[in-house]
């Protein structure tokens, strides 16, 4: 099924970008403020750049899922926290409390956080 397997790689693009990169950018950061170096500063843009084209990524997933499975309230919801996850500071944390959450939906339901939000707003759980 293609919509699984986009969620799974939005999933681990999500893993990646606010697990990993995040980490690491913040390390460079932290780093560079401790002792500064062009090589940390290099880092924490590398890291940065990287957190873009993952978050970049994942929004490119959902409109390719909403091209094929036809556009869905999900797929807003998706888009509007890919996109809001680009904000400094606060999409950082907006990013990382949907992952988290979108991690416990998938374990709970078996359903990301946008599907199950989209079927408490369209009654579709109740069929």
């Amino acid at each position: 099924d293609v919509s699984k397997a986009i969620e799974t790689a939005q999933t681990t693009i999500d893993a990646l970008d606010n697990a990993a990169i995040a980490t690491i950018e913040a390390g460079f950061e932290a780093a560079n403020k401790a002792s500064p170096a062009s090589v940390f500063e290099s880092g924490a843009k590398v890291a940065s750049t990287a957190s873009k084209v993952l978050g970049a990524t994942s929004i490119a997933l959902t409109v390719v899922d909403a091209a094929i499975n036809g556009p869905q309230l999900k797929h807003g919801i998706d888009a509007a926290v890919g996109f809001a996850s680009f904000v400094p500071v606060a999409g950082v944390a907006v990013g990382a409390a949907w992952f988290v959450g979108n991690l416990i939906s998938i374990g709970v339901s078996g359903k990301s956080l946008s599907e199950n939000i989209q079927n408490v707003i369209t009654y579709e759980n109740k069929k």
